[in-house]
């Protein structure tokens, strides 16, 4: 389980899951996401995970996400991760995002 902090909603909020995929690629790097949540609250609950990973030397991926909000609407997202890494990989999955301390 990977915990992080939020830095605009000042809420704690963990996630976890599993993901098939093929391929292989190891790096490390920073991996900036979006979507049209309202809020981390927006965030709760089962979401749709794809990530496409390459290069060698410098990397990085692209990453998708959806699922729905709280009042059902659907959140769609979107990232980049830039990395150094060696490989390319393909995945997809499912995750379920916990926000501590809740909210409304």
């Amino acid at each position: 389980m990977l915990e992080l902090r939020s830095i605009v909603d000042r809420k704690e909020y963990s996630y976890n899951g599993l993901a098939g995929g093929m391929g292989g690629a190891t790096g490390m790097g920073l991996s900036f996401q979006t979507s049209n949540a309202a809020s981390i609250i927006d965030l709760r609950g089962t979401f749709n995970n794809m990530s496409i990973h390459g290069g060698a030397g410098v990397g990085g991926s692209i990453d998708l996400l959806n699922g729905l909000g709280r009042d059902g609407r659907p959140i769609t997202g979107a990232g980049v991760t830039l990395v150094v890494q060696a490989g390319a990989s393909a995945c997809g999955g499912q995750t379920y995002t916990t926000v501590i301390g809740g909210g409304k």
